[in-house]
Parts: structure tokens; sequence; C-alpha cells
């Protein structure tokens, strides 16, 4: 249902995706017939049905700032042109829908982030420690003659990453580490915007606390076993048919939490928990019902609604989603804990007296 008509105006939806290809899917599961872009280089208004093609902007030769992103160079591909007479039906249940290549471009004034999957896609530098040079190199792509792609390491100093929570002295064994200059970015304007407006910012992927060498291409097509997270798309070599598959690397929230909370007292940093503690409190007064339904597992003739509960199931399972996605939060420091970390304690607590009783049956 639409918003309550003193709401109207006073809230928007700002979407940031690059790719024209997943701003149409996107505009089409919210019903919007026109797309509202504002991008780096000004503002620009797309037929979402006119838009088919899989490939998006790109930007290339970026640099990082303490508090801004440098553009030396900024491509984009060919837009089609608007169709004559087309409605321009750009709003979600009354509240105005705009797509933007980056957060910068987004509006000032209180904000609500809610970051899914998002950070795995950014840019990242992957360094490998040399134990023959005794020195660090970065990982990157060259073209091998007529072999096409190929991956190749290049001596260069330590980057200087300070805000980025790492210790080059303390990783384990020096194998490697990843940084993500954007992701550090993305968070630092979240950070600025909360501390100065209000608001919170919620952000949900896969990673972990510390850094480590994840860069990979995933494949939902590729069928063969993961033995590490079963029923997980594979994993594959990085350059595994470019173009047709996702390049990620899992997300390292200690450094996305640092930079959530870098240098301002008005932003605190909710501590970095399993999606499942998340997901388990959400579901309030039908947490039993749920957890019971999901419990029993699928059965022929299941209610409409109960099938919809059971196929939540993987997602708030500790032995798959529940435990590789991994959530944080920022708030305004007057807003006091969210609602999805108050149960943190329980959760893990019952989790302890679980794992203390299968010890003792066996």
């Amino acid at each position: 249902s639409s918003l309550p008509e003193k709401m109207k105006g006073n809230v928007q939806l700002h979407l940031v995706e690059v790719s024209t290809y997943l701003r149409s899917k996107q505009a089409k599961k919210l019903k919007v017939s026109n797309i509202h872009s504002e991008s780096l280089t000004g503002i620009q208004q797309i037929d979402s049905n006119l838009l088919g093609t899989p490939f998006g902007r790109g930007i290339a030769n970026v640099s990082l700032d303490r508090d801004s992103l440098v553009i030396s160079d900024f491509w984009e591909e060919p837009q089609p042109k608007i169709e004559s007479g087309k409605s321009e039906n750009s709003d979600f249940h009354g509240v105005k829908v705009t797509w933007h290549d980056h957060i910068s471009t987004v509006p000032d004034g209180p904000i609500i982030v809610v970051a899914n999957e998002f950070f795995d896609a950014l840019p990242t530098h992957q360094f490998i420690w040399d134990k023959e040079k005794n020195s660090w190199m970065q990982s990157a792509v060259t073209v091998k003659g007529d072999d096409g792609l190929g991956l190749s390491h290049i001596e260069c100093p330590p980057p200087d990453i300070s805000c980025q929570d790492i210790d080059l002295d303390t990783l384990t064994n020096k194998t490697g580490f990843e940084i993500s200059p954007e992701a550090i970015l993305v968070c630092r304007n979240i950070s600025k915007r909360i501390s100065t407006y209000g608001g919170a910012a919620l952000i949900i992927d896969y990673g972990s606390e510390q850094t480590h060498n994840t860069l990979r291409a995933l494949s939902g097509k590729k069928s063969s076993s993961n033995a590490a997270h079963p029923g997980f798309a594979t994993s594959l070599p990085i350059l595994t048919d470019p173009g047709t598959v996702d390049v990620t690397a899992d997300v390292h929230f200690g450094a996305i939490s640092a930079a959530l909370g870098d240098g301002t007292n008005a932003v605190r940093v909710h501590d970095l928990q399993p999606q499942a503690f998340l997901l388990t409190e959400l579901m309030g007064e039908n947490i039993q019902a749920y957890l019971e339904i999901m419990r029993k597992g699928y059965r022929e003739g299941m209610r409409k609604d109960e099938e919809e509960v059971y196929h939540l199931t993987p997602l708030v399972d500790r032995k798959s989603m529940g435990s590789y996605f991994k959530c944080v939060c920022a708030s305004s420091e007057s807003m006091g804990k969210p609602l999805g970390w108050n149960m943190k304690e329980m959760f893990e607590y019952i989790e302890k007296m679980i794992e203390e009783q299968e010890v003792n049956n066996r």
C-alpha cells in the first residue's frame, strides 16, 4: 500500500547500481516504468522497457583521497532514447525512485542504508607475499599473446592501508591480503551522512573480521560440488569466462566497521554477527512457530505461508548461509541498539549450551 499522505514527498528511494541491465530488472520488480538516474556525469532518464543489454557503465583510473574519489577517465555506454509518449511512472507506492552510479550523488539528508551483497562486488586489490623476493606482489591482469588474459604479480611496496584495519606485520604467515579502497570510501560517506543528518546503515554480506585472499569468480550455472559451502555457487579461477561470470571477494568487515566509525562519536557501530541472529530476532512473536516449521522440513500439502517460511531455512541455518553471511550495523549514537542486535548474547548462550550437550552425548 502507499505511504501515508503526510510522509509522501518526505521519503525517497535511491538505488546505487551501475548496470543498466540490473536497473531494468529492479525497475520491473518495483513496477516503475521509467528509470530516473543520476550519474557522475549528470542526470539521465531512461525507459526501463528499452533496457535489455547486460552491459553496464564503468569507471577507470580511480584514485582514493581521504574523503573523495578522483576519477580521471569516465566512459559510458550509449543509452537508448526514450520513446515519445511513454508514461513517467517513476515512483513506488508514492515514493520517488532514483538510480545512482555512486553513493556520492545521493542527496544529503537523514538516511537509511541497506547494502545486501553490495560490498562484495566492489573493486578489490589483491596482494601476495613472495617468499623468494621477500616482498609483496600485487595481482594484475595481463594479456598473454593469443592465449587471452592471464594473471601476473607485480612487485610493489606495501600500500598505505592504515585506514583499512590491517597490520602487515601480523598477517598470518604473510600469505596475502585484499583491500578495497572503494569500500572504505563508501563507508566513510555513509558515516558522514549519519553523523551529520542522522540515520542508520545495515550491511549484509559474506566475509569475515580479518582479510585474506578470497578473490574469485562465481557462477551459478557451473555445476560442481562446493564442499566448503554446500548449495552455494561454484568458486572458479578469477579469469574464468570473463564477462559471463561474477568476480567477487569476501568483505573485510574489520575495515568496514573501522570506516563506519571513522573518527566520530556521533556514529555507533554495532558488533559483527551472523545473519542467522538478525533474521531470527526479526521473526518476533512468530519465532517459535517459524523455527518449528523449519525443523519439520518440507511436506506435501503445506500451506503457502508455511512453505514460504520453510524456504527461509538456509538463511537462518548456522551450518549454511546463516553463518556464511554476516551483518554489521551503524546508527546514530542517540538511536541505541537496533532491532536484530538485542538477542545476540542469548543466541550465543543457547548455541554454547547445545554444543556442550552434544559433547556430553558422544
